[in-house]
């Protein structure tokens, strides 16, 4: 709904800012969920004792290899039982390659909703009784946090360049519509608001477009 009619209803110069907000207020917030993995790392470590340090770095290593795999499967399973299913011709203009997948199916990072997800269990059960190896999961989770992480990180930019994806048209088309708005705009203003609307309607309805088109 704010996607469609937001800009009918808002201006351009609150859009811009509310973008910027938001870009700020996502980049602190996730700044402050990776500190609290960095923190909950050196006490999972040293609340583990309802297994080994080697049986819990075992399970670790077997979650992220399950993590990863499934992703993988899920990603390179299920869209073709979709295309079995639904034949539409709008379902065909959505089909991408199997290399333009890959990327959609390496983004499996995983980061500090799950490292929460995994302190919400109880230490006690509501009858006082202590929940067994919460310590183990904590871990894992953890270890899961830190594997995705400096494994799968880095490379996104290397598979999207082998996935070879079609240049943007849409964005091209944007372009066009952009400018053909604005030049209408300048038509209809006649001679006499020509100039102002090159310096005021041009920055203020695109402003993004103001250096390509102009």
């Amino acid at each position: 709904m704010t996607t469609r009619f937001g800009p009918r209803v808002i201006g351009s110069d609150a859009r811009i800012q509310a973008v910027a907000f938001w870009e700020v207020a996502s980049y602190l917030t996730n700044s402050a969920l990776f500190i609290l993995v960095g923190i909950q790392l050196p006490s999972a470590v040293r609340a583990l004792t309802s297994v080994s340090l080697a049986q819990a770095a075992i399970a670790a290593c077997a979650g992220s290899v399950a993590v990863i795999g499934t992703r993988l499967l899920w990603f390179y399973s299920v869209p073709y039982l979709v295309r079995f299913l639904d034949r539409r011709p709008q379902q065909r203009d959505r089909r991408i390659t199997a290399p333009q997948r890959l990327p959609l199916a390496w983004a499996g990072m995983r980061g500090a909703i799950s490292l929460a997800a995994a302190l919400t269990v109880p230490a006690a059960t509501a009858e006082g009784h202590v929940v067994e190896q919460r310590d183990a999961v904590v871990f894992i989770t953890a270890v899961v946090i830190v594997v995705t992480l400096t494994f799968l990180g880095p490379t996104p930019p290397t598979v999207v360049r082998r996935a070879r994806f079609p240049d943007d048209e849409d964005k091209t088309a944007e372009l066009t519509l952009a400018r053909c708005h604005l030049l209408n705009l300048r038509r209809e203003s006649g001679p006499s608001g020509r100039a102002g609307m090159r310096s005021s309607v041009w920055r203020r309805e695109a402003p993004e477009f103001s250096a390509s088109a102009g």
